[in-house]
């Protein structure tokens, strides 16, 4: 090793030990909370969509409601590609797995037997429905932190 790549080694090697990555900005996200009080509404959603709600009823609720209350608890720091991905990740499985459990249990109940195109049929929808409600979370936390950062500059 001659003395000039010694020199840039110790550089290289003071900087790379020397790297903090940038702290994040303002408060964490919470996206297990979402994902928690996703759950639990879908839940409650369920077992009253049994007593006769209507289907724009359910669908207000289902698409607009929940991801609404759970856009409250996810928090507000991060940059928007964090806050999508924890809004979205968070109430979209919620809501994906809400839905596969009520095509399964509709499934159940109709007592058709073919199981092969029911299988994609679940997840299709699933996953059609959770990316909606998903979307629906991060436009609305966009909207709300956007309205937040309006006021504080005023």
């Amino acid at each position: 090793m001659d003395a000039a790549h010694r020199r840039r080694w110790k550089e290289t090697k003071l900087t790379t030990q020397s790297y903090r990555p940038p702290a994040a900005s303002g408060p964490f996200l919470y996206p297990w909370r979402a994902y928690f009080l996703g759950q639990l509404l879908y839940v409650f959603l369920n077992v009253r969509e049994m007593s006769g709600w209507t289907k724009p009823v359910w669908a207000i609720l289902a698409f607009l409601v929940i991801p609404a209350l759970c856009t409250l608890v996810i928090g507000r720091g991060g940059t928007t590609i964090q806050r999508f991905r924890a809004s979205c990740g968070s109430v979209g499985t919620a809501m994906a797995l809400y839905t596969a459990v009520n095509l399964i249990r509709l499934h159940k109940n109709i007592g058709d037997t073919s199981t092969g195109s029911i299988f994609l049929l679940i997840l299709v929808v699933s996953v059609v429905y959770g990316l909606i409600a998903g979307t629906v979370c991060t436009g609305l936390g966009l909207l709300w932190s956007r309205r937040r950062a309006g006021k504080a500059a005023r």
